[in-house]
C-alpha cells in the first residue's frame, strides 16, 4: 500500500501547530487531574501541599500506582504524559519548520534601472 503525499502541508502548519499545542494542554491537564485524584486518594488532603511544592505531580502518582500493582492506571497515566510530551514536541516541530521558511532571502535581480519612489510623486 503506497501513501501519497501532496505536500500542502506546508499551507495548514501553523494552524495545526496551534491546534496540537492547545490538544497537547488540554491532554496534560487532563493528565494532571487524574494524578491529583490519585495523589489525594492514597495520602489525602495534605497532598495538595506537597502537589504545589514539588510539581512533579503525573511521575509521583505513576510510581505510586506501579507500586501498589494498579498497572491500567499506571500505564494510563504514563501513556497520556508521553502522549501530552509527543504532541506538544510535534507542535513546535511544525512551528519551527514554518519559521525556517519565512527567514529565507529571495535574491533580487538590481542590474537594471534604479527608479527613485520620490521622484515619481
Amino acid at each position: 500500500m503506497k501513501i501519497f503525499y501532496s505536500g500542502n502541508i506546508g499551507r495548514y502548519a501553523s494552524k495545526l501547530a496551534a491546534v496540537c499545542l492547545a490538544l497537547s494542554m488540554i491532554c496534560g491537564v487532563g493528565v494532571w487531574i487524574y494524578s491529583l485524584l490519585v495523589i489525594i486518594g492514597y495520602i489525602g488532603w495534605p497532598a495538595i501541599f506537597l502537589v504545589f511544592l514539588f510539581r512533579f505531580v503525573a511521575p509521583i502518582a505513576i510510581m505510586g500506582l506501579f507500586l501498589k500493582g494498579q498497572w491500567q492506571a499506571g500505564s494510563y497515566l504514563l501513556s497520556g504524559l508521553t502522549i501530552t510530551y509527543l504532541i506538544r514536541y510535534y507542535s513546535f516541530w511544525l512551528g519551527r519548520g514554518q519559521r525556517k521558511k519565512q527567514n529565507k532571502f529571495e535574491v533580487i535581480d538590481v542590474e537594471g534601472e534604479v527608479v527613485d519612489n520620490e521622484e515619481k510623486a
